[in-house]
């Protein structure tokens, strides 16, 4: 029996060691060499970051962000990927930080809350997205992309109730599945199916490095966490657009038949009242479709209450806690066209101003 499995141990070890190497060399998702701490150290000494493969742990590097900040700032932005884009160009502050973070939710907010709790940064203002991932139960349910940040999620609720909250231990946010993927044969295809196409040098061009060429058109980091998209991605045209409208899967983001979730708009009354308590400006902004998947929406209304629900909980925030709100899921409110999205959902940046300088309330 010994002997036999010594066997099975010899042919297979080779196997699995070369398996192993591979999937660590190439790393095709950055998940052995994404490191955040050494890529937010890059972005506060004032230089811009490319993000290479643009497979990077965003909540990691967005907690490190909070870690590094100064205790006092002018703005932090808060939401899914349709903020990303918001930079100090923009609002004219100098200490803005963008926190958000692609498919953010309800959890993945109220764990950066924490995380700057924790750490004592006090922003004077939080922009704040309406979105879906943050008032879908659908969605911020699953715990999909927030797992490892819970803890600190928690430690918010519990500050949100007026408790001293439970301080998360360190290293409570670090993955553990990361020894098991070395062995995944998944990421072995894709490390092999890169490594053909683009040969062992081209695994470079997958990490993040410091900006230098300014043509490159890759995207990237600014020192405020704002993201540059790629110049293909910057170049999207109406077709696109329209292409990329036809394609969205309303069912999933807008959830059919699906409601605002009573659970979210208690912490959201929690947070406005958290923000009034601790003199922090509270600004909500609505991010609008693009007309082409506006067009898909409006004929079926109905069959989407999420999203007219979420605009009224926001104007009800307004009316009633004297709060800023910009923006509209309608893009005729901002005089938006096709052109002026990079796909169904992202506004270009040329133009997210009038979304951001349109007050509703």
């Amino acid at each position: 029996m010994k002997k036999k499995l010594l066997l099975v141990l010899l042919l297979f070890l080779p196997a699995l060691l070369l398996l192993a190497g591979v999937n660590y060399f190439v790393d095709p998702v950055n998940l052995y060499h994404g490191d955040a701490k050494e890529l937010v150290r890059l972005l506060c000494e004032g230089k811009e970051v490319n993000t290479g493969s643009g497979n990077m742990d965003e909540r990691q590097i967005k907690k490190s962000l909070i870690e590094s900040m100064p205790k006092e700032a002018d703005c932090v932005v808060l939401g899914p990927s349709l903020a990303l884009t918001v930079d100090r160009k923009l609002t004219g502050e100098e200490s803005l930080y963008n926190l958000a973070m692609s498919g953010a939710d309800l959890y993945d907010i109220l764990a950066q809350l924490g995380i700057m709790e924790i750490e004592g940064v006090h922003p004077k203002r939080i922009l704040f997205c309406v979105e879906s991932s943050f008032f879908d139960e659908g969605i911020y349910g699953t715990m999909s992309r927030s797992a490892g940040l819970m803890p600190y999620a928690n430690y918010m609720l519990e500050r949100l109730d007026g408790k001293e909250g439970t301080v998360p231990k360190e290293g409570s946010f670090l993955r553990t599945d990361l020894p098991g993927m070395l062995c995944s044969v998944t990421l072995f295809q894709s490390s092999v199916d890169y490594l053909l196409e683009h040969g062992p040098e081209g695994v470079k061009e997958l990490r993040f490095r410091v900006r230098e060429d300014q043509e490159d058109g890759n995207a990237y980091l600014q020192v405020d966490g704002s993201l540059v998209y790629s110049k293909q991605y910057r170049l999207a045209g109406a077709d696109d657009v329209i292409r990329s409208a036809s394609e969205y899967n309303m069912d999933y983001f807008f959830h059919r038949d699906g409601h605002i979730s009573a659970y979210s708009q208690e912490v959201f009354v929690k947070l406005v009242q958290y923000c009034q308590q601790n003199d922090i400006q509270l600004d909500l902004f609505m991010a609008p479709m693009s007309p082409a998947l506006w067009e898909r929406v409006k004929p079926q209304a109905e069959s989407y209450p999420l999203l007219f629900e979420m605009e009224t909980f926001a104007y009800e925030m307004a009316r009633q806690y004297g709060l800023n709100l910009y923006g509209s899921f309608d893009p005729e409110q901002s005089g938006l066209t096709n052109d002026d999205f990079y796909d169904a959902r992202h506004v270009k940046y040329e133009v997210l101003d009038r979304v951001l300088n349109l007050k509703i309330y």
